[in-house]
């Protein structure tokens, strides 16, 4: 037997179904931003982590993002297809892999960033925010 909840409510009411159909509708914004350049936004952000220069390892890598190894395996595939990314062992660690952005995935990320600033402006401009502090505060908070 179900409670009382009508599904009109909770849809109504739910943070984690609103949160999550946000999530899916910023996700296309960037995405159609960064199309033409064949490149994702989970892979501009990947591009963005290597772009201080020093390579990370996988796992460092993996944690920065939040994805686990598997996802981000599959995500750092096609970026070093197209040599945006190099993977090496790493010197220290035999077992690990270093990732590295490259030359051409610097120049993608010269092309890329001025979109990542638009779409960042018009997500705040849809969200009535003046600065994204307030809202990653509170999304910081839940995890």
């Amino acid at each position: 037997m179900t409670d009382d909840l009508d599904p009109r409510v909770y849809a109504a009411t739910c943070l984690c179904l609103a949160v999550r159909r946000a999530a899916r509708t910023l996700g296309r914004r960037y995405d159609g931003a960064f199309a033409s350049l064949g490149v994702t936004n989970g892979q501009f952000s990947i591009l963005m982590a290597l772009s201080g220069g020093t390579p990370l390892a996988v796992g460092e890598l993996s944690a920065e993002l939040g994805l686990d190894r598997t996802s981000l395996a599959a995500t750092l595939k096609p970026l070093e297809r197209g040599a945006l990314v190099e993977l090496h062992p790493d010197p220290n660690d035999g077992r690990a892999r270093l990732v590295a952005i490259t030359g051409k995935g610097r120049s993608l990320l010269d092309a890329a960033i001025p979109r990542w600033r638009a779409v960042q402006a018009e997500t705040l401009q849809a969200a009535r925010l003046e600065d994204s502090h307030a809202l990653r505060a509170a999304l910081a908070a839940i995890g």
